[in-house]
């Protein structure tokens, strides 16, 4: 007595372009970058030290400014799930005996 008909149902199936496979959702975990400091560091060196000048001279400074005091974490997962690279390196030095991490490592 609870049937109360049939419906067609139209559903979109997602299709990978390279392989033709489907796509299915797949919850992953996310990893972030806090890119506070960053834009805090990038800010004083253009503002404060003068050592950054954008061209052409004075267009951009606003937009810059605005730009990195709105900074938010960024979200490396997809880049990393697909394979994109991400600016990530690390060099380990000896100062004093203890390692620290400065930049590319070779």
């Amino acid at each position: 007595g609870h049937y109360r008909g049939f419906d067609d149902m139209q559903q979109r199936v997602t299709v990978c372009s390279r392989s033709g496979d489907v796509i299915e959702p797949r919850i992953k975990p996310q990893w972030f970058v806090d890119c506070s400091q960053m834009a805090a560091d990038a800010l004083s060196v253009q503002k404060e030290m003068g050592v950054l000048k954008l061209y052409p001279l004075g267009s951009y400074d606003k937009l810059w400014e605005h730009w990195l005091s709105d900074s938010r974490d960024w979200c490396v997962s997809r880049q990393l799930w697909w394979g994109h690279r991400i600016p990530a390196y690390e060099v380990s030095s000896a100062k004093n005996g203890e390692k620290e991490n400065i930049g590319e490592q070779e």
